[in-house]
């Protein structure tokens, strides 16, 4: 301890014991803090008494979780604020900090007393450590510290905590892996059983246990026995995925799991918008979600951990010039998409989100800008890397693949189709710069000779890696329609050419690999690929209109189809009614992502003036 706390005197005391288990809110702890030195001690930048430690769950911890703290209540003297700090990314940093109005912190004599109330804990039994220091300033650690303990027991022998990562709320695919965590206080002979069948015995009062989701959903039992003979035990269910075709809600939440408060939200229960699906990078789906709300809607750089689960905003401290953030209560601030950025195509790789071009609208603009942005970091910021050695452009197929960035085809301003192929690998940062003012990794674009499939130049083609090959379908643009103002995907059949022709690229040359018109009948108008590893598949919608002249109805329906022998050209079509129910008024385009086990999301790119329930996403799971 230092000079300047050597008459800091302080304790922690409980108002009888201090219970963990269900039974625990009456828990009610008093704080003292008496001053004797000699001095007063001055108010620095941030003058502050902290508390620190006891998040855990542990022997040694107060309390399990940040969410148990929230519900304590603190009661703070005159003159003195009690605030919590809780970090919800580092919950091991969870502080209480006591701070005075006025030039000085602690005058001789001076003492004071910290009620907390209501404090609900399923903390493992034992002695909890704490510490009480003196904050010199805001980044500094405490120049003083008083170590604090306080003895824990158990309301009664039993399961203290029995639970699962991810929660028993998630839809997990087949073949993911969950893990089972428990805690439990004076019981012997403890077992877990799954299904009815015992699949561990002796298990420690304290561990976890990781099981593979099957094809169904599974019930966990912990079971034990106190020392009286009577039975103890708690369940939790896992659910697995079911066959077919589901929608997924767009629901926002914190890594907690709690809802997010959206302050600039006019309903804060009102359903957000997926607006571009990103792929996959750590066992994670990325997105760009918007936000209504007033004054217009937000864009969040948002991402999964598993299947039809809620989407939690990837979060920042800062984000680029003309970018903004968005504050949520209790969560802190999350990277925002550039004026503009929000629906542009984009891929992850090596740990970065690049977006490149123009956006796929109807109404969309070309571009060749390039933008990226590094997931991973703990405060990640988007870089404008300029523009791009292609021409500006839209509906471009975009995808990774022989460890290097490509774009594919699409339309140029004038609405012609393009039929060139560029590929970018990346280069690194620049490592004598500080990390924070690094200009980060750059691309080295270079057009490739075999261009695009040039017999069928086309645009608002997704393109797919499968077998090592890059794969292409899709549907070509009008330079004469755009002339005259038509939307390429609304033009007559004698002034524009269909795709039903399947490409694939090797990285040297391109090959008609299949002709689908057998099985596609009708007009394309948006098309994509997908591989999940074991198969090819292919979406499409398809417009399946009358006579010429108008005078059969216009219907838009959509296909999906599997490839099931790739040497004998044998498809398999999918079941896909639930899609017909996706399908607006106008077409663009639309991606679909390959999750684990086969599963495939569907998004459909909306239009402004479409409703929210035309834009959540579906999720396909083969049986």
């Amino acid at each position: 301890m230092t000079d300047d706390a050597m008459g800091l005197l302080a304790r922690l005391d409980s108002l009888g014991d201090f219970v963990v288990g269900a039974r625990s809110a009456a828990n009610r702890l008093t704080l003292r803090i008496d001053y004797r030195g000699d001095a007063a001690l001055a108010r620095t930048r941030w003058p502050a008494l902290v508390l620190r430690g006891g998040v855990g769950g542990g022997e040694g911890d107060l309390v399990r979780s940040a969410a148990q703290l929230r519900r304590w209540t603190c009661q703070a003297p005159a003159g003195w604020v009690a605030q919590w700090r809780l970090p919800p990314q580092r919950p091991e940093r969870c502080e209480l900090w006591l701070l005075r109005r006025g030039e000085v912190l602690l005058r001789p004599g001076d003492a004071l007393e910290v009620v907390l109330s209501g404090a609900v804990s399923d903390a493992q039994p034992g002695l909890a450590a704490l510490a009480l220091g003196l904050q010199a300033s805001g980044d500094a650690a405490a120049t003083a510290a008083i170590a604090l303990r306080l003895a824990k027991r158990a309301s009664a022998a039993g399961v203290l905590d029995f639970a699962c990562v991810p929660d028993q709320a998630a839809v997990n695919l087949p073949g993911d892996v969950v893990e089972l965590r428990w805690r439990t206080c004076g019981l012997a002979g403890l077992s877990l059983l799954r299904d009815g069948l015992c699949i561990a015995e002796g298990v420690p009062d304290e561990g976890g246990r990781r099981v593979v989701v099957g094809v169904a959903d599974a019930e966990f039992v912990l079971r034990g026995w106190d020392g009286a003979g009577e039975r103890h035990e708690a369940r939790l269910r896992v659910r697995a995925l079911r066959p077919g075709w589901q929608r997924w809600p767009c629901v926002l939440a914190t890594r907690e799991g709690r809802r997010l408060a959206m302050p600039a939200l006019a309903d804060t229960s009102a359903q957000a918008v997926p607006l571009r699906l990103f792929g996959i990078a750590g066992g994670k789906l990325y997105a760009s979600v918007a936000l209504p709300g007033v004054g217009g809607s937000r864009v969040l750089l948002c991402r999964t951990h598993h299947a039809l689960g809620p989407w939690e905003p990837v979060g920042a401290q800062g984000v680029t010039e003309g970018a903004t953030a968005v504050a949520t209560e209790g969560a802190g601030p999350f990277v925002a998409f550039p004026p503009g950025c929000e629906r542009l195509p984009g891929a992850l790789f090596r740990g970065r989100l690049w977006l490149f071009g123009g956006m796929s609208g109807t109404e969309g603009r070309c571009g060749n800008r390039v933008w990226s942005l590094d997931v991973g970091a703990r405060e990640p910021r988007w870089r404008d890397h300029g523009e791009a050695s292609w021409c500006a452009r839209r509906a471009h197929g975009v995808a990774v693949f022989e460890d290097r960035l490509w774009v594919f085809g699409g339309i140029d301003s004038a609405g012609a189709p393009l039929d060139d192929a560029w590929a970018a690998t990346q280069k690194p940062a620049e490592d004598e710069k500080p990390a924070e003012n690094a200009a980060g990794p750059a691309l080295d674009w270079k057009e490739q000779p075999a261009g695009g499939p040039c017999e069928r130049p086309r645009g608002a083609a997704q393109p797919a890696v499968h077998g090592g090959r890059v794969w292409l379908f899709g549907r070509t643009g009008s330079k004469r329609a755009a002339e005259e103002g038509c939307e390429p995907g609304r033009e007559s059949d004698q002034e524009r050419s269909e795709c039903f022709d399947l490409w694939s690229f090797d990285g040297q040359r391109w090959e008609r690999s299949f002709l689908l018109g057998d099985l596609i009948d009708g007009r394309v108008l948006a098309a994509a690929l997908a591989s999940d590893g074991c198969s090819l598949h292919v979406f499409a919608w398809l417009d399946r209109c009358g006579e010429p002249d108008g005078g059969d109805a216009e219907r838009v329906e959509a296909i999906a189809l599997r490839l099931v022998d790739a040497p004998a050209k044998r498809w398999a079509v999918l079941p896909c009614g639930d899609l017909q129910r996706l399908v607006p008024a106008e077409i663009e385009d639309f991606q679909v992502q390959a999750l684990r086990a086969g599963a495939l999301v569907v998004h459909l790119h909306p239009a402004e003036n479409e409703c929210a329930a035309d834009r959540a996403l579906r999720l396909y799971f083969p049986a």
